[in-house]
């Protein structure tokens, strides 16, 4: 269950996990806070009409820490990622950091869910447009140092 009671209208993003007519979510701006939601509680909102253009600018994580920043060139959109894992606090009082990146070129797509992958790093991550307005990161661990990841719900900036 979520943290605090949500008010009305919060949006929420509905993965597909649905236990007896609950379904599992998570705020948009805050992914450390998900829980349940009643079925009888939810206005579902269907994907908008994909528009590739509005995925150009720069997106930030609901953590603050991983960003992307995505341009357009000809019939080719660049993703540029950079994110951080902060660690604990090492004997010299010094948090640990581990730092990932990633960079690649893919066709403009036809549909809001898509691919990229970067072949210097074997970083694959699946991109899901939502509405038009928030992007949704799912990668397969190999993109950049240990526990970095860029998993999580995106939003401009």
């Amino acid at each position: 269950t979520y943290s605090k009671k949500l008010k009305k209208s919060t949006e929420v993003i509905i993965n597909k996990t649905k236990i007896n007519g609950l379904y599992c979510s998570n705020k948009i701006y805050n992914t450390n806070d998900s829980g349940f939601i009643s079925s009888n509680d939810l206005i579902i909102v269907s994907n908008q009409n994909y528009n590739s253009d509005l995925l150009i600018g720069n997106w930030i994580d609901s953590y603050g820490v991983s960003k992307l920043t995505v341009s357009k060139k000809n019939n080719l959109l660049h993703f540029i990622g950079n994110s951080v894992w902060y660690g604990l606090v090492d004997e010299n009082n010094e948090r640990i950091t581990h730092e990932g990146t990633f960079e690649s070129n893919i066709v403009i797509p036809k549909i809001n869910l898509f691919f990229t992958y970067d072949y210097s790093t074997d970083c694959l991550i699946k991109f899901n447009f939502v509405n038009n307005k928030y992007l949704v990161l799912n990668d397969n661990s190999n993109c950049g140092g240990m526990n970095v990841r860029f998993n999580g719900i995106y939003h401009k900036i």
